[in-house]
C-alpha cells in the first residue's frame, strides 16, 4: 500500500508536466519551434515512462527511459550552449562566453560517466571529493543560484517600487472590450468607469491565453489622474519573481542530489528536495493564476476564460493539489526519519 502511494505521489507531477509539455508543443505555429521544444517533450515522456516501469518492476525498460532522458536533455543543453557561445563570440562578448565553458565540461563528464565507464564506488567518490566533476558541480550550483538570486532581487526591487508608486491608487472593475493578436504579445483593451466617465486601458499580455471578451478584471487607477491605470497582477516584475523561483529550485535540487552522495542522511536530503518541489508546484500554480487573473480565485480564472482555455487552468489547479500532496507526504517521511534517530 505504501509503495502504491509513493508511486502516485511521483506519478502525479509527471503527468501534469507532460500535459503542459504536450499542450505547449501542439500550440506552436512553426516547425522550428516544435523541433527546439521536442527534447523537452521527450524528457517529460521519459520521466513518466521510467516511473511507470519502476512500478511494474521492468528494470530494462526503466533504464531505456533513463538513457533516453539523458540523451534528450544533453541534446538540448549542448544545442543551447553552442548557440549561447556562438552569439557571445559574434557579439564580442568574450566574458559572457566564458560562462558556457563549465557547462560544456559538465556535459562531457556526464556523458563519460553515463556511457563511457562504470560508476565509481562510494569510497573512490569520497577520495575524489575535489575532482573536476565536483568543482564543475559547485560552479553550476553557484551560477544557477546566483542567477536566481539576481533575478529575485531585481524583480523584488521593481515590485516594491511599483507598490510605492501605486500608493493611493484605488480599485475598480474593468471589462475587456477587444484584443489584438497581430503583435508578438496580445494587446488587451479594457474599459473602466470613474465618476461616470469611461476610460480605456491598453495592456500587453505575456501569454497566449487571452481572456474572453466581456470578462472583468481589477484595475488600479490614480484618483488624481484616472487615465493613469494598470491591470492588477499583470506585472512583468512579478513574472520575473516566478522565473527566479525556477532557478533557485533547480540550484537546490542539484545541491540535494550532490549532498545525498556524500552525507550520512541521503534520505532526508531527498525528502527536503521533494518538499521544495512540492512548494514550488503550489506557489507556481497560485502565482500563475494571479498573473492571469489578478486574483488567486480559481473560480474567477474559469469565469474569465472560454472553455477552450480551460486545460492550462486545470493543469495549474493540479499543480496546486500535487504540491500539497507532495509536501504533506514528504513532511511525514522527514518526521519519521528524525524521530527514528532519537
Amino acid at each position: 500500500m505504501k509503495q502504491k502511494w509513493m508511486f502516485i505521489i511521483q506519478l502525479i507531477p509527471s503527468i501534469f508536466i507532460n500535459l503542459i509539455l504536450f499542450w505547449t508543443f501542439f500550440h506552436f505555429s512553426s516547425v522550428i519551434e516544435c523541433i527546439i521544444f521536442l527534447p523537452f517533450l521527450i524528457c517529460g515522456i521519459s520521466v513518466l515512462g521510467k516511473t511507470i516501469s519502476l512500478f511494474l518492476e521492468k528494470e530494462k525498460i526503466a533504464r531505456f527511459f533513463e538513457n533516453l532522458f539523458t540523451i534528450s536533455l544533453l541534446v538540448y543543453v549542448v544545442g543551447f550552449l553552442i548557440v549561447w557561445f556562438a552569439v557571445s563570440i559574434s557579439n564580442n562578448n568574450f566574458f559572457l562566453s566564458l560562462f558556457a565553458i563549465p557547462f560544456f565540461i559538465i556535459v562531457f563528464l556526464i556523458i563519460k560517466k553515463k556511457f563511457g565507464q562504470p560508476k565509481y564506488s562510494k569510497k573512490i567518490r569520497i577520495q575524489s571529493y575535489f575532482n573536476l566533476a565536483n568543482i564543475c558541480t559547485f560552479l553550476l550550483i553557484g551560477v544557477t543560484f546566483g542567477i536566481g538570486l539576481l533575478l529575485f532581487a531585481n524583480g523584488l526591487s521593481d515590485v516594491l517600487d511599483d507598490i510605492e508608486q501605486m500608493q493611493g491608487f484605488q480599485e475598480t472593475t474593468g471589462t475587456l472590450t477587444q484584443y489584438n493578436e497581430n503583435t508578438s504579445m496580445p494587446n488587451l483593451l479594457y474599459s473602466y468607469s470613474v465618476d461616470g466617465k469611461i476610460y480605456l486601458l491598453e495592456a500587453a499580455l505575456n501569454t497566449d491565453l487571452v481572456p474572453r471578451i466581456g470578462s472583468t478584471r481589477i484595475i488600479l487607477f490614480d484618483p488624481a489622474h484616472p487615465d493613469r491605470a494598470i491591470l492588477k497582477g499583470n506585472n512583468s516584475n512579478f513574472l520575473l519573481l516566478l522565473v527566479s523561483f525556477i532557478f533557485l529550485t533547480v540550484s537546490f535540487a542539484i545541491g540535494c542530489a550532490f549532498v545525498s552522495n556524500y552525507r550520512k542522511f541521503p534520505k532526508i536530503s531527498k525528502n527536503l528536495l521533494n518538499i521544495v518541489v512540492g512548494l514550488f508546484f503550489f506557489f507556481m500554480g497560485f502565482g500563475l493564476i494571479y498573473y492571469l487573473t489578478g486574483s488567486i480565485s480559481i473560480i474567477r480564472a474559469f469565469q474569465n476564460y472560454s472553455p477552450s482555455n480551460y486545460p492550462p487552468i486545470i493543469i495549474l489547479i493540479f499543480f496546486i493539489l500535487a504540491g500539497i500532496l507532495i509536501f504533506i507526504e514528504q513532511a511525514k517521511q522527514i518526521y519519521k526519519i528524525v524521530h527514528a534517530k532519537k
